[in-house]
């Protein structure tokens, strides 16, 4: 019984390791030539993503500035609930990072970057990667929220 037990612990290993994205060093990511507001905004991004792997549906809420926008729903309540729905699957995996992060006007910054996303279907990694691209508008408190986020797949060429 203990070796079935031990066996069936040692092919879950893989399971419980995939199903959660490693946390990021936002100190690492910061690029010397960035000036306090891109780095600002870079912070918020990485840090956005770090409260994601911990907190998933409800992090999309809580960086959302209460005018953000995406196609999956407005505003701080309908963002959080359209990602909340989407953590419910054990498989959804979705990492990103900020590589460049760019002024536009007084209170907006655009950071981009690479992103990953996996989730199975059928027992089939249905995965994709690309370029992501979110809006930051510094809040009068001096914090960060995304107005707006999107991205591109990269399609495999064949």
């Amino acid at each position: 019984m203990k070796s079935i037990l031990f066996t069936l612990a040692v092919w879950s290993l893989p399971l419980i390791a995939q199903s959660s994205s490693p946390k990021l060093d936002c100190t690492k990511l910061m690029k010397s030539s960035w000036n306090s507001t891109q780095r600002g905004a870079a912070q918020a991004d990485c840090e956005f993503y770090n409260a994601s792997v911990e907190r998933e549906g409800d992090a999309w809420g809580d960086f959302a500035a209460l005018n953000a926008s995406l196609p999956r729903g407005k505003g701080k309540d309908e963002i959080r609930a359209a990602y909340k729905k989407t953590y419910t699957d054990p498989s959804f995996r979705l990492s990103w990072h900020p590589e460049r992060a760019e002024e536009v006007g007084s209170t907006y910054v655009v950071t981009s970057g690479p992103y990953e996303v996996h989730r199975q279907v059928e027992s089939k990694d249905q995965g994709g990667h690309g370029l992501y691209i979110t809006v930051w508008q510094q809040q009068s408190d001096g914090s960060w929220r995304f107005v707006w986020d999107g991205g591109e797949e990269i399609k495999e060429r064949k």
